[in-house]
């Protein structure tokens, strides 16, 4: 099988997972996430401001971020609602309320962000913008992106239709060859629409705030992982 490229946005800080419907490709943002824009545009203030925070951080890094613990999915269902559920998961996990929930008890975070007039919850949304366009300025070519957004959309058609055959020929879900193959299948799934997700967020990110993030790149290095490394691969 083609080796498939998942770009990781440092933000997730590896947490994989799945956004929306990867059905069809579009130019313009999608939703928000909640009350969230990660697409509205940054300038060259709010950058600063969230390297004055980082600067005030042990080590310059940016706190573990812990999400609340969600039941896993059951290989039972359907893919296309394995894939609908996995997809509200992911959603959660970029919610800039649930990355506050998690750093609440940082004092050091909470002072430093405060001393810079931002909440927890405003900082977690500001380090979201800035690591995603971060990320996907230091990638450079839009068009590799979008390729990578279609490697996803075919590997995921690719899956759902081997599990619908799975469904369809009404197997015992006993069967152990069966059980192997459908383990299999979701897991390429579940990366399938980890990869989407990422792209489509990479993809949309404002031509302003890539513009007004290139000059701050290397500042942003020291605090932020390199796009370059956050590249897993799955092959067979």
């Amino acid at each position: 099988m083609q080796i498939v490229k998942l770009v990781l946005a440092c933000i997730l800080l590896s947490l994989m997972g799945c956004y929306g419907s990867s059905s069809s490709l579009t130019k313009n943002a999608p939703d928000a996430i909640g009350d969230f824009n990660p697409y509205e545009p940054i300038d060259a203030e709010k950058i600063n401001l969230f390297i004055k925070v980082m600067e005030a951080l042990p080590a310059g890094k940016i706190p573990d971020f812990n999400p609340p613990k969600v039941p896993a999915i059951s290989h039972d269902l359907t893919a296309s609602n394995f894939a609908e559920k996995y997809q509200q998961q992911l959603k959660l996990r970029v919610d800039p309320n649930l990355f506050a929930n998690s750093w609440r008890d940082n004092t050091i975070l909470r002072e430093a962000a405060n001393k810079q007039g931002l909440s927890l919850q405003e900082f977690a949304a500001l380090m979201i913008q800035v690591s995603l366009a971060y990320t996907s300025e230091s990638l450079g070519d839009k068009m590799n992106i979008l390729q990578s957004w279609k490697e996803g959309e075919k590997l995921e058609d690719e899956q759902i239709s081997l599990l619908d055959e799975i469904t369809n020929a009404k197997l015992p879900l006993t069967d152990p060859d069966s059980a192997r193959k459908r383990d299999v299948y979701f897991i390429k799934l579940e990366f399938a629409l980890a990869q989407c997700f990422f792209c489509e967020l990479l993809y949309n990110v404002p031509l302003e705030s890539k513009q007004v993030i290139k000059p701050a790149l290397s500042r942003l290095k020291q605090f932020l992982p390199d796009p370059s490394q956050q590249i897993p691969v799955l092959s067979e």
